[in-house]
């Protein structure tokens, strides 16, 4: 997990006057938030204008008054409300309009689908995927998701422990 000191620093200095610092910003966190707002939309050209969306979001903040924030937690608050906003309203308009959309995952990177990841979105719950991910791939404790999310230790050790059995399940059932 990147040092919300450097990234504070770095937003700090790009408040200044140096727009090169916003560069070691993107560097450090475009994956995590790509994948965080993915995560939640399934929709790889949503993720990319809502990531973009937090950027400005987050650059419209105060940081130079900011000295303790955990900045990572406020850029992945920031995307993760953006994703709900844009679900929401996107729900609405499913309603209405009665679209079906199937959706993919695709790398940020990559343009290639990934299997695991199109298993967990068919199999858990938006909070168990977001969860796992963290957990799993951006390798946070239980703890640091617990404060991010704004949830209790015990509820975010229930969710992982339910999300880890529910693909347990998933995978002995299409071994079968």
């Amino acid at each position: 997990m990147v040092e919300s000191k450097e990234l504070l620093k770095n937003l700090q200095e790009f408040q200044k006057g140096n727009k090169e610092a916003f560069h070691d910003v993107y560097a450090n966190t475009d994956r995590i938030l790509y994948q965080t707002i993915y995560l939640l939309v399934r929709s790889k050209e949503v993720a990319e204008d809502l990531m973009q969306e937090t950027y400005i979001r987050v650059l419209e903040h105060d940081w130079l008054k900011d000295k303790n924030g955990n900045v990572l937690a406020y850029f992945i608050t920031v995307a993760k409300n953006l994703a709900f906003n844009y679900l929401k309203k996107h729900q609405r308009e499913e309603m209405i309009s009665g679209e079906d959309e199937s959706y993919y995952f695709h790398s940020h990177d990559k343009k290639e689908e990934t299997p695991l990841l199109d298993m967990m979105s068919a199999t858990l719950k938006k909070d168990e995927m977001l969860i796992v991910y963290l957990y799993v791939v951006e390798e946070w404790t239980h703890k640091e998701i617990a404060k991010l999310l704004h949830r209790p230790l015990g509820t975010i050790t229930y969710k992982y422990q339910v999300a880890l059995k529910k693909l347990k399940e998933k995978v002995g059932n299409e071994n079968e």
